[in-house]
């Protein structure tokens, strides 16, 4: 009893293999011929491959040298359909490795089975297959791609991950990119632990529990041995739709109809109860003590020299801590990583490159020794999904961004992956609604609205009698929308690329293209100019005129009549659209679109549109402001119609006759 407790009180864990046996009619190796013949999957013809069956199946055993260990076996049949669902044949599973407790995944097991000459052909993978790379210090990845794999074949795979951290119990969606037929997870728990249980997602899935009795050997050579009980917990899904993109959603993950588990508490024989549960307070308190974390807030500013520089000349508090942030940001390049922990950002300020987390703690130690107050703000990225507030937890988090405190009571935030921003402009991937302020008393923070974000467009139009318009089109942008600009740039090879993609877009000819606002470096404004050709349609003596050269929303994002997911906008602003268009001589205008204004109120949503015609000069203006960046998918329906005033208006058409 002695071994077992010391063990498990150091988290010091093992474990020993258990048969799994899945009860349903599905077997491991025994595909049927019904499965082979199958062309499509008849609740979703257009898919390219569907999940037969897959189980997983998470359970603790004991072992008396090191204490509990977790097994987690996984079993998963998949149909492919046809060539694009080849890519399901890939598998990537990623594992954790360090000195005292690690993972490790054993047992891989993969086969084959085609349709060749009336007869089923089954081929197991080739070890030679497997591969196991390195994420990064302690996050490995067993890789394998099942080979002769065509339309019509059936794969499927097992394999078992071992683990010391007994306490993580995997995470299990229902749901995937494919359709899946059948989706079984079992969790097993002795009765001395307690475990949180979240489910997520919109689809139905049944839920049994039961008990059974288990014998934990605490000697093998005395035969001692405890017995108990366990809670098994098992879940089936039936005919899971997929999960396809949607337009303005985040993370369509995040929607996944899944379930997880954290645990809550621990009670061992003859022992106290140990407590779990994590707060948010305890989560800070985690980072605090941290290495990577907490210690590196009182590492040495690399950047002496130019904080006396900076602080010697005569500038604001505000110019000071912008020139501080932007010139270690352009002296350090990001290398693409999103990180909450810095081993040793000291090298990157010496190596010239590093993670988010590296720019931001080297900026922390120049604002520290500049005399400037600072917060740390907790944040969980966009591609990761959003915070969930009910679950307090150290994974909860994956990066953060500075908050600079001016003496005025101004607040300056800064954001080491914005690589094209100024100062208060932060990735679209961290602007959300709740980031905690790290070890302070009001901790939250609402990221969604730190600047007044606004686009301008201003087209100047000429048309002649052939109806030929000569177009001048400027875009103004500033603060997110200026760096969401200077990122969809940034996207394309070249200028020339993006040149023609927005030829493309804006149906222009012959065009060409301008920047300002500085357009490659830090700033808060950029400034896009372009002057093309375009026709316009014209019926006899009328000419049909769209006074909007494009659409500013994504219509495909309001096409569904009922949507699941809540709307998901990059940010909140304004968007402005002035269009002056001057006609031939001897055209007037027969008719045009009336003005409009319409309000919705709960999504915080406002758009406006006047046209003017004074003899040959036609003026329009059209204004939408989006204030709330999120809207509820109880609000769709209200909202879709809203956005559908909006396309219509995007489309309408100006008439101008020849009078003379």
């Amino acid at each position: 009893m002695r071994t077992l407790l010391i063990t498990i009180l150091g988290l010091l864990l093992s474990g020993n293999a258990v048969l799994f046996a899945q009860k349903s009619d599905f077997k491991f190796g025994k595909v049927s011929q019904a499965e082979i013949e199958m062309t499509r999957y008849e609740a979703d013809t257009a898919a390219p491959a569907v999940v037969l069956y897959e189980s997983g199946y998470n359970y603790l055993k004991y072992d008396e040298f090191k204490g509990f260990t977790k097994n987690f076996e996984v079993w998963r049949r998949i149909k492919i359909l046809n060539d694009n669902g080849k890519e399901y044949a890939d598998v990537t599973i990623p594992y954790y490795v360090a000195t005292e407790l690690s993972e490790n995944v054993v047992e891989i097991e993969a086969w084959v089975y085609n349709m060749e000459d009336g007869k089923v052909v089954k081929t197991k993978m080739d070890k030679s297959y497997i591969t196991d790379e390195e994420d990064d210090k302690n996050l490995r990845r067993k890789k394998f791609s099942i080979p002769n794999v065509r339309s019509g074949s059936v794969i499927e795979y097992k394999y078992k991950l071992m683990s010391d951290l007994f306490w993580i119990v995997p995470k299990w969606n229902f749901q995937s990119t494919i359709p899946i037929a059948m989706s079984v997870y079992e969790v097993e728990f002795y009765e001395y632990f307690r475990f949180n249980e979240m489910k997520k997602g919109y689809e139905f899935v049944k839920r049994e529990e039961s008990e059974i009795s288990r014998k934990i050997v605490l000697d093998k050579r005395s035969l001692a041995a405890l017995d108990c009980h366990a809670k098994v917990i098992k879940f089936t899904a039936v005919d899971m739709p997929a999960v396809k993109p949607e337009g303005y959603v985040w993370n369509i993950d995040q929607y996944l109809t899944g379930v997880e588990f954290d645990i809550r508490s621990m009670m061992l024989p003859q022992s106290s109860l140990r407590d779990f549960s994590n707060t948010w307070a305890s989560v800070d308190k985690q980072l605090q003590e941290d290495s990577s974390f907490g210690a590196k807030l009182n590492m040495n500013n690399q950047y002496k020299d130019l904080v006396e520089e900076v602080m010697a000349e005569n500038l604001s508090e505000y110019m000071k801590v912008r020139k501080i942030c932007n010139s270690i940001k352009q002296d350090i390049k990001w290398n693409g990583k999103y990180m909450l922990f810095a081993k040793n950002p000291r090298n990157a300020a010496s190596s010239k490159e590093g993670s988010n987390a590296d720019i931001n703690f080297n900026v922390a130690a120049a604002l520290r020794d500049a005399g400037f107050k600072y917060n740390l703000i907790l944040v969980r990225s966009r591609t990761n999904g959003m915070l969930r507030l009910e679950k307090p937890s150290l994974d909860s988090y994956d990066s953060f961004i500075l908050e600079v405190l001016l003496s005025d009571g101004q607040k300056v935030y800064f954001d080491g992956s914005a690589t094209k921003a100024d100062v208060n402009n932060i990735s679209n991937n961290f602007i959300v609604e709740f980031g905690r302020v790290f070890m302070q008393d009001e901790p939250w923070r609402n990221l969604t609205n730190l600047v007044k974000n606004k686009v301008s467009y201003n087209a100047l139009i000429h048309i002649d009698s052939t109806g030929k318009m000569d177009v001048k089109y400027n875009m103004n942008a500033r603060e997110q929308m200026a760096l969401s600009a200077k990122n969809e740039r940034a996207d394309y090879d070249s200028d020339d690329e993006f040149l023609n993609a927005l030829e493309t877009r804006l149906g222009l000819e012959d065009a060409e293209l301008t920047f300002g606002g500085s357009a490659d470096t830090l700033g808060k404004v950029f400034i896009r100019a372009i002057h093309g050709t375009k026709n316009v349609s014209i019926a006899g003596e009328r000419m049909y005129i769209n006074p909007f050269l494009e659409e500013f929303y994504d219509e495909s994002g309001f096409n569904a009549e009922e949507r699941k997911y809540p709307i998901e906008f990059n940010y909140a602003g304004q968007i402005v659209y002035q269009a002056n268009i001057f006609l031939p001589e001897g055209y007037v205008v027969e008719e045009k679109p009336v003005n409009q204004v319409f309000v919705m109120e709960e999504s915080g949503s406002k758009v406006t549109f006047m046209i003017q015609a004074q003899g040959k000069n036609i003026t329009v203006r059209f204004i939408s402001e989006q204030n709330n960046m999120i809207i509820p998918a109880e609000q769709y329906k209200d909202f879709r119609e809203y956005m559908q005033k909006i396309f219509e208006i995007s489309r309408s058409l100006i008439v101008v006759k020849k009078v003379s």
